[in-house]
């Protein structure tokens, strides 16, 4: 009778195991899924091998201790099954006569070689995890960079950071345990650098061991930017008074906004990094001066800049919005050309800037105030009878920027482009977005059969721009913090995206003032007349107010400062330049800005 019960009790198990773990495999994520069911299959395949040896142990023992001698026998009989013992003697010990004798053997002798297979991942798991947590308390004493998971855009950025800093502390969490070839190739780079890998979430991950006198890096970038933000918000909790910590968010949502913007008594330093924001600040800090360059004459004094932005996506809205402020230069006037397939994209974006699109501004020229032209072309696609005659239209476009949100889209978009423009026989610049770093790589001086050159700048990679010289020590991101400092604390710089999003704007245009060979930040700036310093303090306003406008601000009704209130964005300095109290138009010229970039130089 005890062989037929427990030879069904243990296939009870197996078939429960079985049916917990399709339950399972329809819920929680993937990474989850794969960890339970496989904790569910190994704990009752030993349930399972430990019920069929009970049977054999109880004809052989007798006595008064015959139940803990059972007990004892068939789990070191497990255990050995589990570890690639020999396990003949489990045949030979099948009782001949019991009523399922041939199906017990059969049963029994699939376990048994299945078992050690179950083992042997679990052993390489252990031993894994062992040795992050001893390579782990090793390197408390160094500067750690901690990842919230392994994919693409961290490893490019450990990588780099590894090469900057050698003797640092590259840790992943949440490693993947699946044999994809992605995640193997991941896992290579990751070793390669000698980073430790973690299994376990960020959380169980004891990172208050870490010395205080050496820096901390958080990192919560994986591809779901509401897990970022999550992660974030527990990081923040868990280590807010942490000395010498850094917390890095991926994230473009408003709650990572809401999040960053309410810090104000901490001593960890959190910063969200917005990826399509970050691809547009590097193109204009380190190639905007293609835009001046290229800009033709319209009259005797003034050139005009001709801008097309094929996609309105994240990346098409920013660069749409940076322009407006960007172009602000003293003789150069903006146009810009804008098309999306989506028939509502010209509301989106209004919604999003009312201001910047308001006909009071858009298409006026005042002297003292931003002048820029956007016509936004809702529902036009760029493989349209209707785009190449809008294009044709325009005429003489000096820059043409392309991001689809997919890189073969934007790879044969730009082509496209180029194509057309050969037609009109213009040579603009084309900037196409591209995230792929190989894929960069191979289109690098593209050019067809007959040899002539596309002439395409592919931009934003992940090894260009996930690198430490962009997220963690932007030479931007240094200009931005120095030019804050000469009016306000540096906590303000970084516990507000709002002073941190103006101050990064601010750097990035005076780049542009030196491009453009704007008197002061070429020369020296004690030899500035009364009529250069004007000459700055207009640009500025209009820079100002473009910036403004492109962050959905509108004009409070009054000049009186009373009128102000950041919560409804309105504020009360949008204004023509003439407009402004005498006090006001002092704060749109700093010496100590000059004296920072003549330095730079």
């Amino acid at each position: 009778m005890i062989w037929n019960i427990c030879l069904f009790l243990s296939m009870g198990i197996i078939c429960l195991s079985l049916l917990f773990s399709f339950v399972l495999s329809c819920g929680n994520s993937l990474n989850m899924r794969f960890r339970k069911i496989k904790n569910i299959i190994f704990v009752s395949a030993f349930l399972a091998v430990y019920c069929l040896f009970i049977p054999i142990y109880s004809e052989q023992v007798a006595g008064v201790f015959a139940v803990p001698e059972i007990i004892i026998y068939s789990l070191n009989a497990t255990m050995r099954t589990f570890t690639l013992t020999d396990i003949s003697f489990i045949i030979r010990s099948v009782n001949k006569n019991a009523d399922f004798c041939e199906l017990y053997t059969v049963y029994m002798t699939i376990l048994s070689v299945l078992s050690p297979i179950l083992s042997v991942g679990y052993v390489f798991s252990f031993i894994r995890g062992a040795t992050a947590a001893f390579q782990f308390s090793l390197s408390r004493n160094r500067d750690m960079y901690v990842f919230s998971q392994l994919n693409s855009e961290s490893i490019a950025l450990a990588r780099d950071i590894k090469r900057n800093h050698r003797k640092a502390a590259i840790v992943f969490a949440d490693v993947k345990q699946d044999n994809s070839s992605d995640n193997s190739s991941l896992t290579v780079q990751a070793q390669g650098i000698h980073a430790i890998l973690f299994k376990k979430g960020i959380f169980s991950i004891n990172f208050h061991v870490h010395s205080k006198r050496k820096n901390l890096y958080f990192f919560t970038i994986s591809d779901n930017e509401e897990r970022n933000v999550d992660q974030a918000l527990k990081l923040f909790k868990g280590y807010g008074d942490h000395e010498n910590t850094f917390l890095y968010i991926f994230s473009t949502s408003a709650v990572s906004d809401l999040l960053v913007s309410g810090i104000t008594d901490s001593k960890i330093r959190v910063r969200r990094v917005n990826r399509e924001q970050a691809v547009i600040n590097n193109i204009l800090y380190t190639k905007g001066n293609v835009l001046f360059d290229n800009a033709f004459h319209i009259d005797g004094k003034l050139k005009k800049i001709s801008a097309v932005i094929i996609g309105l996506g994240k990346c098409g809205v920013e660069m749409t919005k940076a322009l407006s402020w960007y172009c602000q230069m003293d003789g150069y006037t903006l146009e810009i050309n804008a098309f999306e397939s989506d028939l509502s994209a010209a509301d989106r974006f209004t919604v999003e800037c009312p201001e910047l699109m308001d006909e009071k501004y858009n298409g006026k020229n005042e002297d003292g105030d931003a002048q820029y032209r956007i016509n936004i072309h809702s529902g036009v696609s760029v493989n349209s009878v209707e785009f190449a005659e809008k294009l044709k239209s325009i005429g003489s476009i000096t820059y043409a920027f392309v991001s689809l949100g997919d890189d073969d889209a934007n790879v044969e978009a730009a082509s496209y482009l180029r194509m057309l423009f050969e037609r009109m026989k213009i040579n603009p610049v084309i900037h196409a977005v591209i995230h792929n770093s190989d894929l960069k790589k191979s289109l690098e001086d593209i050019s067809n059969f007959y040899g002539q050159s596309y002439n395409i700048d592919f931009l934003g990679d992940s090894r260009e721009l996930f690198s430490e010289a962009e997220i963690i020590n932007s030479e931007l991101e240094e200009n931005a913090l120095r030019l804050h400092k000469l009016w306000g604390d540096e906590k303000l710089f970084w516990s507000s995206e709002y002073y941190y999003r103006s101050s990064v704007a601010s750097a990035i245009h005076r780049q542009a003032r030196i491009f453009c060979n704007v008197k002061g930040y070429c020369d020296d700036a004690d030899k500035l007349t009364e009529q250069d310093i004007q000459r700055i303090k207009i640009i500025e306003h209009k820079r100002w107010n473009a910036y403004m406008r492109a962050e959905g601000f509108v004009y409070s009704g009054s000049v009186a400062s009373s009128t102000r209130n950041n919560l409804a964005k309105k504020h009360n300095l949008l204004v023509d330049f003439t407009d402004l109290p005498d006090s006001d138009k002092d704060k749109d010229f700093n010496i100590g800005e000059l004296l920072i970039f003549n330095k730079n130089k």
